[in-house]
Formats: C-alpha cells, sequence, structure tokens
C-alpha cells in the first residue's frame, strides 16, 4: 500500500461525539473519565510536488505539479480526557473537538474550562512528532530521485467558544516549524543569497472569528473568516492568508448528523521567487462533508461516521499548485 497522506478527509472525526447538548455551565456530562475509539478505512488521491510518496520522488520539471499518488489506509483516532466534578474543568489528550470536518488533525494536549454559561475556553499544545511528517531535502531537483528529511512542527491554539455567552467564538493558533536538512536550491546552483530566499523554516500565527446561526433546533450556519501570517525565514515562501468558510450542519431525528464545510483562501507572498523570478500568489478551496449514525442497531455509546474531503490550490506558478482529496468511514465508540 502506498504511504499517501489521508487524513485530511478522517480529520475531526473524533469531535462529532461533541454533538450532544449539554446542560447550561457544563463542559460534558459527567465527571470522571472519558474515552473515545474511532477505527476507520480511508482512501485518498493527491497531486502535489511537495507529497513525499515514491511515485512522486522524480519530477522531470519545475513547470508541472507533480505526479498523481493514491492508496488506501487504516487508521485510529482516540480521545482520553479527565472531566472535574464540577463538571466546568476537563483535561484531554488526542484529537481536539475544535475541529470539527475543516480537515485539521493533529495530536493535542490540552483543557477547556466553562466561563459562564455556554462560554468557554480552551487551550491545547501540539506537540513535535520526530519522523511523523516528512518533506524533500530539496523540492527542486529535477530527473532525479529527491531525498527526504524530517519536518518538525509545534505549537498550541486557544479558542475561546460562545465569547460573553453569545454566538461568537474567537480563536488563534500559532506554530513553528523547522526542516532537518533545509538545501532548497542547491540542485539548480543557486547563490547562496538566493537559496536563504527559500528556506521553509518559520512561524505561523492565525487569528479566526466565527458565528453561529441557529435556525429551529436542528440546522446551524457558521460563516468564518481568519487570517494568516507566515514568517518564514525565506522570504519568498512567507504570506499573508485570508479565508472565508462556511459550514452547514444539521441533527435528524436526534441520531443523525450531517455537516458541510466551505472554505476559499487566498494567499500572497512577502517577495519573489528567485527560481521562477516572479512573487508566488495562491487561490485555495476546499470542501468537507460528514454523516454520523449515532447507536446503530441499537448500540449504547456507539456511531458510524462517514467523511469526504476536496482541496485544490491553484497558483501563478505551476510547481506550486496541488490537489487532493479523500474518503473514510469508520466506527466509534465512546465511554
Amino acid at each position: 500500500m502506498k504511504k499517501i497522506r489521508i487524513s485530511v478527509c478522517i480529520a475531526g472525526a473524533l469531535s462529532l461525539w461533541a454533538q450532544q447538548v449539554m446542560a447550561v455551565g457544563q463542559i460534558d456530562d459527567k465527571a470522571g473519565w472519558g474515552f473515545k475509539l474511532y477505527l476507520n478505512a480511508a482512501y485518498g488521491d493527491s497531486r502535489s510536488q511537495f507529497s513525499t510518496d515514491s511515485d512522486n520522488a522524480v519530477t522531470s520539471s519545475l513547470d508541472s505539479s507533480g505526479e498523481n499518488v493514491s492508496g488506501f489506509a487504516l487508521r485510529p483516532l482516540v480521545r482520553l480526557d479527565y472531566t472535574l466534578s464540577d463538571l466546568k474543568t476537563q483535561f484531554f489528550v488526542g484529537q481536539g473537538k475544535g475541529n470539527v470536518v475543516r480537515g485539521q488533525f493533529q495530536l493535542e494536549v490540552g483543557v477547556s474550562h466553562m466561563l459562564g454559561e455556554k462560554a468557554f475556553l480552551e487551550l491545547a499544545y501540539f506537540p513535535e512528532l520526530p519522523g511523523f511528517n516528512k518533506t524533500w531535502e530539496d523540492p527542486y531537483v529535477t530527473g532525479i530521485a529527491r531525498s527526504k528529511t524530517d519536518q518538525d512542527t509545534q505549537g498550541f491554539r486557544i479558542r475561546w467558544q460562545n465569547a460573553f455567552d453569545t454566538p461568537f467564538t474567537a480563536r488563534y493558533a500559532y506554530a513553528s516549524t523547522r526542516i532537518e536538512d533545509e538545501l532548497s536550491g542547491q540542485f539548480l546552483g543557486l547563490s547562496l543569497t538566493e537559496r536563504s530566499m527559500l528556506e521553509r523554516d518559520g512561524d505561523y500565527h492565525r487569528l479566526t472569528g466565527e458565528y453561529d446561526l441557529v435556525y429551529g433546533k436542528k440546522t446551524k450556519l457558521t460563516p468564518l473568516f481568519s487570517y494568516t501570517r507566515g514568517n518564514t525565514d525565506g522570504k519568498a515562501l512567507g504570506y499573508d492568508g485570508y479565508q472565508v468558510g462556511l459550514e452547514v450542519s444539521r441533527a435528524f431525528n436526534k441520531r443523525h448528523f450531517a455537516s458541510v464545510f466551505v472554505d476559499y483562501e487566498h494567499r500572497r507572498y512577502l517577495d519573489s521567487n528567485p527560481i521562477f523570478d516572479q512573487r508566488q500568489k495562491d487561490d485555495a478551496f476546499g470542501i468537507s462533508a460528514t454523516y454520523a449514525y449515532k447507536a446503530p442497531f441499537g448500540w449504547k455509546h456507539t456511531r458510524i461516521i462517514a467523511l469526504a474531503r476536496y482541496d485544490r490550490s491553484s497558483s501563478n506558478i505551476s510547481f506550486y499548485e496541488s490537489r487532493g482529496g479523500g474518503v473514510a468511514i469508520g466506527f466509534g465508540w465512546d465511554y
């Protein structure tokens, strides 16, 4: 089976267990330990020059977006939490609830605390996972196989859900990424100054605001806007990104839940790329859908969850264009 990234279509599955209605001022419906496990089978398909699948190791031209790769995988998602006796504070490790169907997957350690009847503050840290993420040492090698290196990322996020007991939610996320062996531009014989423009180490800041619009008791629309600043050591790869999105979710007959999330982001880079002699500009579009069925066959504490995701990024530089998607279906159990 080919080793490809397909977590984009299964991310957020555990968060669907958070769709239960809690009592006012409670972070959960019971104190003590909670455990959630989701086992799924997934299929993914992608095309990107930065996919480190072996089928994409050799690229013949810098004017293409890489080779198409696809494959199947079996993958578990796990979350463990502990809620204090006052039901206002919860500690957790695993997949964060706040990532619903938005194509985000990360191992987190954090805490949530109620601040009012509906408002709560959540702080989470996601650590470096050595060997978990790979990238190319020099993505701009042509004609021969590119070599892989580790890409280590860590950071934290803060979420103020239902701020001041209103439908508004604010989020801030910070991530720092480091490339173990950064050799970008070496194969092309670029000068040290030109190569420094392509260095990928950097810090990323994202600020997001969203607002819940509820129709009746079963339907919710959530528009959002976010701004991302990528401060990379190489100025040609740093960018300002502006994203808009809309999530529509609906519950059916207390046992069925469906959600669709659509987003668009425009990214404008800070300086000219020395390889392509122009400043990069990207437009990225994504859509994801999720369906959950609670207590199938009458089995308590279980769910069947199906997910799908598609992303496409266009650019004025063909090398940076990409697309990807996937589907997954799985079975979840919670205690």
